[in-house]
């Protein structure tokens, strides 16, 4: 079934540029942007028809992240935006960018939706974008980023089972409520699942903590973890060969000379990637005091 009319709002098309930077008015016809407003959460899907020398016109797709915080709120639903994308693409994606491992950004490659969409190929991936971060086989930075996600995890883990042994008489006595609710929100925002489902997931903390250890030894996914698996199975569905990592300053563009079949890069189209940055200092700094540098103020959003 095809979605709903709402679906193109937020749609916007641009003609090449003509300033030298991103794309060649001789190659590049058009840039699509489609914006899926599902909700809070991301998904965008960057349609680029270009021109080959006596060919029709030939279109490449990116997809931009694809999920939602809280499904049960989500219109169009993920179903619908999976199927607008399958329409669209003709069920070939190019190039998918999956930017981080939020729930808000990646929930629409849970596995459900992996199952209903993204196996035996309903919607084939040619090249999967990550950030250097990821690369946890080859990036020591990278290594040491995704132990200390574990060690975080785990105390965390162990601070939520103590709390949940807890009574309130105990919590109120202690004045440790608000860490109770806060490390749980913490929790499900890391982990990819709801606050309701978190108690059976993490069980008394054993599963969790073997889970970790792998982990941390790179001998394992966290299976635990709806975001980890998500971003594990994308990776073994477009093919491990395929998925490429990326660092801040690295220019992706078209290469004349690559097989057709292993082109994803239309003629006169530049990626300038821009981060995360590979300065520990720099990565830690998640916060500022400055008015409006992390969120719009609500009356201008």
């Amino acid at each position: 079934m095809k979605p709903e009319p709402a679906l193109p709002n937020g749609t916007e098309t641009l003609p090449p540029s003509s300033n030298g930077v991103g794309a060649s008015p001789a190659a590049l016809q058009k840039l699509r942007i489609r914006m899926y407003c599902q909700g809070f959460g991301d998904c965008f899907l960057l349609t680029f028809t270009h021109k080959e020398a006596n060919q029709p016109d030939r279109e490449t797709h990116a997809l931009i992240d694809f999920g939602v915080w809280r499904e049960e709120l989500a219109c169009p639903t993920r179903a619908q935006v999976a199927e607008d994308i399958r329409i669209t693409t003709k069920g070939v994606v190019d190039i998918l960018v999956i930017t981080h491992e939020h729930r808000d950004h990646l929930s629409g490659f849970y596995k459900k939706m992996r199952e209903d969409f993204f196996v035996n190929e309903k919607i084939k991936f040619k090249q999967l974008w990550l950030a250097w971060t990821e690369d946890t086989k080859n990036n020591p930075l990278a290594q040491k980023l995704h132990e200390q996600f574990s060690f975080a995890i785990g105390n965390l883990v162990k601070t939520q089972t103590k709390l949940r042994g807890m009574s309130d008489n105990q919590l109120q006595q202690l004045d440790l409520h608000g860490m109770k609710g806060v490390s749980r929100e913490l929790l499900a925002l890391e982990l990819g699942t709801e606050e309701a489902e978190l108690d059976a997931l993490l069980g008394d903390g054993t599963k969790v903590d073997e889970e970790l250890r792998d982990l941390r030894a790179n001998e394992g996914s966290f299976n635990l973890s709806p975001n980890k698996c998500a971003l594990a199975e994308m990776k073994e569905i477009v093919g491990q060969a395929n998925v490429k990592y990326f660092k801040p300053g690295q220019l992706i563009e078209h290469q004349p000379l690559l097989r057709k079949e292993a082109q994803v890069v239309p003629p006169g189209v530049r990626f300038y990637v821009l981060g995360p940055p590979e300065d520990m200092a720099k990565l830690q700094r998640d916060s500022s005091d400055a008015p409006g540098d992390l969120y719009l103020d609500a009356n201008l959003a």
